[in-house]
C-alpha cells in the first residue's frame, strides 16, 4: 500500500508525497524506487532567545542520471492530523523501506567485493573510510580511518568521522544534504553490534585489525 501525505512547503502551495515499491512522487515529478541511489534526511530546531520557535525538515532523494527530489517543510506545514515530528518519521521509515533496506544492502555487498562506495568527499573501502584533507597551512593530504578505528559523533547536525589511531584523521559528512550518510550510519551502528559484519570483509580481503 502506497504511503502519502499533503504537504505545504509554502504558505500558498500544497504538495502530495506518495512513496510506494514503484515509486516516489513529490508534486509532479517522480523517480522509480528501485532507480534511486541516493537519499538524504535532516531537521533542525529553530530558537529565539533560547525558546524553540519551529522545526525545519528535509528530504533529498536522486538517482544516476541526474534526477532528483527535493523536500523541504517546516512544523505546522503538515496537512494530517499528526504534528509535523511524527510525519517526519513516518517518512523516514517508508523511505527505509523502500529505499534504505537496498542501499544499504548495497554498500555492505560493495565492501564485500572490494568496489569503492562514494560518499561525498568520502570513499568506503574494505578496510576503513578514505578521503582527503587540507590543513590551514601545506598540501592535502590522504587519510582512510580503519573502521576498527572509528569514532563517531553529531556536532551541529552533521557526522563527524574520526579516527582513535590518529588525531588529523576527521571528516564531516552532512547527512540532510550528502547522499547516503544515513546509510553509512546505520552500517557503522551495525558493525557496532554485531562484530562479524566486519569480519566477513576483513577476512574476504585478507585483512586484519
Amino acid at each position: 500500500m502506497a504511503y502519502s501525505v499533503e504537504i505545504k512547503p509554502h504558505s500558498f502551495k500544497t504538495v502530495k508525497l506518495s512513496i510506494d515499491e514503484d515509486k516516489i512522487t513529490l508534486g509532479d515529478k517522480s523517480i522509480a524506487t528501485q532507480e534511486i541511489t541516493g537519499m538524504a534526511y535532516g531537521a533542525t530546531s529553530n530558537s529565539t532567545n533560547g525558546v524553540k520557535t519551529h522545526s525545519n525538515y528535509s528530504f533529498k532523494f536522486g538517482d544516476d542520471n541526474g534526477n532528483e527530489l527535493k523536500l523541504f517543510f517546516m512544523g505546522g506545514a503538515v496537512g494530517t492530523t499528526k504534528g509535523a515530528d511524527d510525519t517526519y518519521q513516518e517518512i523516514i521509515n517508508e523511505v527505509w523501506r523502500h529505499v534504505g533496506e537496498r542501499l544499504y544492502k548495497k554498500l555492505r555487498t560493495s565492501l564485500l567485493e572490494g568496489k569503492p562506495y562514494p560518499i561525498g568527499k568520502a570513499k568506503l573501502l574494505p578496510e576503513g573510510i578514505a578521503f582527503e584533507r587540507k590543513p590551514l597551512f601545506g598540501a592535502r593530504k590522504a587519510y582512510t580511518i580503519k573502521w576498527h578505528d572509528l569514532q563517531t559523533e553529531f556536532v551541529n547536525g552533521n557526522i563527524v568521522l574520526s579516527s582513535s589511531a590518529e588525531k588529523k584523521a576527521k571528516i564531516s559528512l552532512a547527512p540532510d544534504t550528502t547522499f547516503n550518510v544515513r546509510v553509512l550510519y546505520a552500517f557503522i551502528e551495525a558493525t557496532r553490534e554485531d562484530g562479524a559484519i566486519l569480519g566477513e570483509i576483513y577476512r574476504k580481503h585478507g585483512l586484519s585489525v
